[in-house]
């Protein structure tokens, strides 16, 4: 690589060579001048603060931030079925007692609504809450997430110092506080904090055992790797990164390790037991989120990988959600240059993993039921846009030394421009999550709570089918149920037939509703079943919002002879 003449730094923005950066782990008391007086006024201590330790006020910034947050609600069109249904499961374990293997949704028909999930540890942690609290408070459920979010930026930031240098790890914190995916989970009433946390905290804890060997860091890396499985059973591509990460560094030979392998197996045994556990519930009660068990499919079909739509799908995620748009210049130009410096190792580990992750689940990863998906790339991707910004500061400096004033100028408002992209993108996201929406399923909620006797069984119409490309599919409508405080089944788009209803008001339904018009439109046999033996008396499906009182069900006859 030839270097400039002016300033002695190489000319490519991809050279390979760190002069001008601190090496990875650096003190962060080396930015201090050897000698300087210590500060004295408050703007001063304020100034020495923010040099010394530029973490501590990026993750009270991102706190701060995200603070309003907990106070909106269940917010957002396309997650709020999700949190829904989490905070029906911790609303269960609250006043149904804490049966912490035994989650419970409301759509479950007559039954106890067991389901089989993920690990239930975010909603039942929520229930105690609301048993300190006195009384069930969506806040605390979205405070938690809050906490959760705390601990994760101060995990990435152990990680971040140890994997590049130090302009590189505080751009990389910078940015992972204000991707739109991290603002739209880093709250919500989702189980997505809690696997993040967990994630990053076994990046961090596993990346130390291999540098320090201490088999207490490769112990707390098994546990919170197993934690992240629990909590989301989509987690286990971070054993293919630790994976990758161990051989990179210390060579086929380390996979011989008999503790090694002992943690593995402790690490990934409970997740094991869980499931098939979560399976029988399954089986037993039939209600589910599509684990392993059916219910739902997560994989994709030939079809997906020839289709434009899901490599589209994919990109326009990570474009927008993941990188912000205007950090997606900085991420290229940092993972071109990790791999020309064949480092950090996390983060090539995590650009192999993360695409082929995105194709094993290529179902949801495109489409907008699936931006949870990409939370697992935010570590990864937040590195390599520190790592870009840090390559770009850095010639931007020798430029300026060097009396290029032109291509100074063209970088910093490259960078300028990206920054402000980056954080147009974040404002955006977080004025989504401060709007409300799903107007129409909360307000025909309210209805529903007005006219439904609390303990009467409803069944709701669902504008989802029960399957799609030959598989099923999860169709249940949580949100009515939630906002309701009421408990039945949820019927299929595909399942909108007079037979369907007399079976379930046989079993105990005694309310029909709906709030999608054009569901009940394409099911005019039920339509007109309705009219025949049911009694509108909600606002009405042109007001979003049909509440039918079923007749009561025939007492059985009696066939037999009297004695």
């Amino acid at each position: 690589m030839t270097a400039s003449a002016g300033g002695g730094q190489p000319d490519s923005l991809l050279s390979t060579e760190r002069s001008g950066t601190e090496p990875a782990g650096a003190d962060a008391a080396s930015t201090e001048p050897a000698g300087a007086e210590p500060p004295r006024g408050p703007g001063q201590r304020l100034a020495a603060s923010l040099r010394a330790h530029p973490e501590r006020w990026i993750i009270a910034a991102a706190l701060l931030v995200r603070l309003p947050l907990v106070f909106t609600g269940l917010a957002h069109t396309s997650d709020i079925w999700r949190q829904s249904d989490t905070a029906s499961m911790a609303r269960n374990f609250w006043s149904s007692g804490y049966h912490l293997f035994f989650p419970q949704i409301d759509w479950g028909g007559a039954g106890p609504g067991y389901v089989e999930s993920e690990f239930p540890v975010y909603p039942f942690a929520v229930a105690l809450l609301y048993r300190l609290g006195g009384g069930e408070h969506v806040a605390l459920g979205k405070a938690l997430s809050l906490a959760l979010t705390g601990g994760t930026l101060a995990a990435f930031w152990g990680l971040a110092r140890r994997s590049v240098g130090r302009t590189a790890a505080v751009a990389a914190l910078a940015f992972f506080a204000v991707s739109p995916i991290a603002l739209r989970y880093g709250t919500a009433f989702m189980p997505e904090a809690t696997v993040l946390f967990f994630t990053v905290l076994a990046l961090l804890l596993f990346t130390r055992w291999v540098e320090e060997d201490r088999f207490a860091l490769l112990v707390g890396a098994g546990l919170a790797t197993s934690m992240a499985l629990l909590a989301k059973p989509t987690a286990i591509q971070l054993g293919a990164v630790l994976a990758i990460v161990l051989v990179r560094d210390r060579g086929w030979r380390a996979l011989s390790s008999l503790r090694l392998w002992a943690v593995a197996v402790v690490a990934a045994v409970p997740a094991a037991l869980w499931t098939v556990h979560a399976r029988d519930l399954h089986l037993t009660y039939g209600n589910t989120f599509g684990v392993i068990s059916g219910g739902d499919r997560k994989f994709a079909t030939l079809d997906t990988f020839v289709s434009p739509e899901f490599y589209t799908g994919v990109t326009r995620t990570e474009v927008v959600w993941l990188l912000a748009v205007g950090a997606v210049p900085l991420f290229v130009l940092g993972l071109v240059v990790a791999v020309r410096r064949r480092g950090p190792t996390v983060l090539l580990a995590g650009a192999v993993v993360i695409p082929v992750f995105y194709v094993i689940v290529a179902k949801y990863s495109a489409g907008p039921q699936g931006i949870q998906y990409h939370v697992f790339a935010l570590p990864y991707a937040a590195l390599a846009v520190g790592l870009g910004l840090e390559v770009l500061a850095r010639h931007l400096d020798a430029d300026r030394r060097a009396g290029r004033s032109g291509r100074a100028r063209l970088l910093a408002a490259g960078g300028v421009g990206c920054a402000a992209l980056v954080l147009l993108a974040g404002a955006g996201a977080y004025a989504l999550l401060l709007r409300p929406d799903n107007e129409v399923l909360t307000s025909c909620a309210a209805a529903v709570v007005d006219a439904v006797p609390a303990g009467d069984l409803v069944v709701v119409s669902s504008p989802y089918a029960s399957a799609a490309d030959g598989y099923e599919v999860n169709y249940q409508e949580p949100v009515l149920f939630y906002f309701s405080g009421r408990r039945g089944w949820s019927l299929a788009a595909d399942d909108h037939d007079p037979a369907a209803l007399d079976a379930r008001n046989a079993e105990g339904a005694r309310w029909f509703v709906a709030y999608d018009r054009g569901t009940l439109d394409a099911a005019p046999a039920l339509t007109a079943h309705l009219d025949d033996v049911a009694e509108q008396v909600g606002p009405g499906l042109d007001a979003g919002c049909g509440i039918w009182r079923l007749p009561a069900p025939a007492p059985p006859s009696n066939t037999g002879d009297d004695d």
